[in-house]
């Protein structure tokens, strides 16, 4: 798909402009598109942190 590559998005968290689609940034932002670097480090690890809450994975990881 030579068309996504060619795809100059913004992403919805920092502002930075990035080539492609980008990722969900739920629950970040409701609505939008985030860069690899957002995703990373700011949208996966709120997710994870509200599966642990909501106890997803008790069985696979013991909390202190």
């Amino acid at each position: 798909m030579e068309q996504e590559k060619d795809l100059l998005s913004t992403c919805c968290i920092c502002g930075h402009k990035f080539l492609g689609y980008g990722h969900n940034a739920s629950p970040i932002v409701d609505h939008g598109y985030c860069c690899d670097k957002c995703n990373a480090e700011k949208v996966i690890p709120k997710r994870l942190e509200a599966a642990l809450k909501a106890g997803y994975g008790k069985e696979c990881v013991e909390l202190d």
